[in-house]
């Protein structure tokens, strides 16, 4: 579908955006982080490799969805199986897309059954920040934390607002969101969005390709009370929830329909006892329902319970000791609804106490920790973390961390029964599977060149071990491969006056130990730029570019995925007091590229949006 306005006519936009000469600041305080290390530190200071994607972030972009911010990442790819609604998975530093720990406030969000999270279900309009770890946390946070965490923190708006926007193929959406009370906090957000879609397949997809539109839809609503209970006790509940529909490809004549189910609910409450100890008390509940309509339809539900229990006692000026118990319980249900019967109906629980010791100095930081997991299917896993910071210079630190970590096996690895196919099952579960291991650790150099400019540069190396592949006898669930990954992350940042200009460059490797082949649909190189441009306090315009070299992809790994090199412009700016206008263009040179063999993407497309806000 062609683009609503010409690009000459966005370009102008943008470009024609007002300019007022005010001074702004040159300079960016580094965000407070509190996903590496379990306890609250800012970026700079963590030792851990962390990007943070604020609220603010958010606006400046004007992302259409939660994939787009995350592709301009360091370390992070993205693969998706067509457009709005289609199944998208992250690729963290070479790992699989099932070795990333999705986090939702708190609560592990990642599926029992597949293993990932379902990214498309989620919209911007839900997120107040993310925080993005890269590297092994298994030691933090237990099963699949592997290539790194990304912990979504639901939008916690500070005044009313309503939004609505338009854009290429058929998208619609519209929003608002209230905040009720000072002590007593409530906060509420919705959004329902729409869209005709274009064709998910191409003739690449073989069987698979049909021509027609693969249209979606989305509602979600997200809502947070908290309240200062005295001077030392705070108590926050969250609740998030999406509902969609997609319609996707069978064949060249026929089309199915995955309508979606996803809800996360949890409750904090945080106290300090004294001037040396502290607790922090999570309950939480997520629930999924995937229902299939298609020639092998499905019903799958996915529910977990999680408590999470972490003290933090401070042994002095210079250490702290922080300890915990968390458990949760994983329920499955698979039904066959075409018969209909139950395929499976399964439940695996996980408990584990953890342990972190750190130290802050003037020059030498450090950070030991470690775990011990028991599974209900597997036995007992221990995970342990190193980690060192040194300042060579006032200005400069050196970070080194060795680690461990593992990935539990899903619900359908264990105990799915295979398809039968008219013969013996295929693609079934193995009870006796054991995890997924790893073994790596990284090195960086952090450096404040000037008030204005940082540069990191991080080296990252992790052995992943007993790879879970349906390779078996009838290709069933086993243990098998060990890959490798290892690569080079560099990021520099330069702000001066009304100008900033990110860099992330990303030189990897992810391979088979055994046939040297890269895994699939893991670039060697990425380069992530954005071009920011403050005109104002109340406009601002940007220019992200984004290249990735070819990738293979296909089961025998000999299909090749061609490079490619995107252009998108974004501005944002206050028409009135209350209303922002914005507009974004993806895509700016039509570029023809795949994510996934046989899979299409957006052409060149705009969205433009209007925001009413109360002061």
């Amino acid at each position: 579908m062609k683009p609503v306005l010409p690009v000459s006519a966005l370009v102008g936009i943008i470009l024609s955006t007002p300019t007022v000469a005010e001074p702004t600041q040159s300079t960016k305080e580094s965000p407070i982080v509190v996903t590496a290390s379990r306890t609250s530190e800012t970026a700079d200071d963590s030792l851990a490799s962390v990007t943070v994607i604020t609220r603010e972030d958010i606006q400046q972009s004007q992302a259409r969805e939660v994939a787009d911010l995350l592709k301009m990442q360091a370390g992070i790819d993205i693969s998706k199986n067509g457009g709005a609604g289609a199944l998208t998975n992250i690729f963290t530093r070479g790992t699989n897309s099932n070795h990333t720990l999705v986090l939702i406030d708190g609560m592990r969000v990642s599926s029992a059954t597949t293993g990932t999270f379902p990214l498309e279900s989620l919209t911007l309009n839900d997120i107040d920040r993310i925080e993005i770890v890269r590297g092994p946390r298994s030691t933090q946070y237990g099963s699949e934390a592997i290539g790194g965490i990304i912990h979504i923190f639901t939008r916690k708006n500070k005044s009313h607002y309503a939004r609505i926007g338009a854009g290429s193929f058929g998208t619609q959406q519209a929003s608002a969101g209230l905040v009720v009370g000072k002590k007593h906090r409530l906060r509420i957000n919705g959004g329902y969005e729409q869209a005709d879609g274009f064709s998910s397949t191409n003739p690449n997809a073989g069987f698979f390709y049909n021509p027609n539109n693969n249209p979606h839809r989305k509602s979600n609503a997200n809502i947070g009370y908290s309240t200062d209970i005295d001077d030392s006790m705070q108590l926050e509940i969250s609740a998030w929830g999406s509902n969609g529909q997609t319609v996707f490809d069978q064949d060249a004549s026929t089309q199915g329909v995955s309508d979606s189910i996803n809800r996360n609910i949890s409750g904090n409450f945080a106290q300090q006892v004294n001037d040396t100890w502290s607790h922090k008390l999570l309950l939480g509940s997520y629930y999924d329902n995937l229902v299939t309509t298609s020639s092998f339809p499905s019903d799958i539900t996915t529910e977990r319970l999680q408590l999470d229990w972490q003290h933090d006692i401070a042994l002095s000026d210079s250490y702290l000791l922080l300890a915990g118990f968390t458990r949760y319980e994983d329920k499955a249900t698979n039904i066959d609804t075409s018969i209909p019967t139950t395929v499976y109906d399964q439940r695996i629980d996980n408990n584990a106490v953890f342990a972190n010791l750190s130290y802050t100095g003037e020059s030498h930081d450090f950070l030991f920790s470690i775990r011990e997991d028991n599974h209900s299917a597997f036995g007992s896993a221990t995970t342990g973390l190193a980690s060192w910071g040194v300042k060579v210079t006032p200005d400069m630190r050196i970070t080194a961390t060795i680690s461990n970590a593992f990935r539990a096996p899903s619900i359908n690895e264990l105990y799915h029964p295979g398809f039968p196919f008219g013969g013996p099952p295929l693609y079934a579960g193995n009870p006796n599977l054991k995890p997924e291991t790893s073994d790596g650790g990284e090195i960086g150099l952090r450096w404040n060149i000037s008030k204005e400019q940082k540069l990191n540069v991080t080296y990252f190396s992790n052995w992943i071990n007993d790879l879970i592949t349906y390779e078996g006898t009838n290709f069933q669930a086993i243990n098998i491969d060990q890959a490798r990954t290892k690569g080079l992350e560099i990021q520099h940042s330069l702000r001066e006056n009304k100008w900033t200009f990110d860099t992330n460059i990303t030189l990897q490797r992810a391979y088979d130990a055994e046939t040297r082949l890269d895994l699939i649909r893991r670039p060697r190189e990425k380069i992530g730029m954005t071009l920011s441009h403050a005109h104002n306090k109340d406009a601002s315009s940007r220019l992200e570019l984004l290249y990735s070299s070819e990738r293979l992809d296909g089961s025998n790994k000999d299909t090749v995925l061609h490079s490619y090199t995107l252009f998108n412009l974004a501005t944002r700016f206050k028409v009135d007091k209350q209303i922002w206008l914005d507009a974004r263009m993806d895509n700016i040179t039509n570029k023809q590229y795949e994510l996934a063999r046989g899979f299409n993407t957006p052409d060149r497309s705009i969205f433009i949006g209007i925001t009413y806000e109360v002061n």
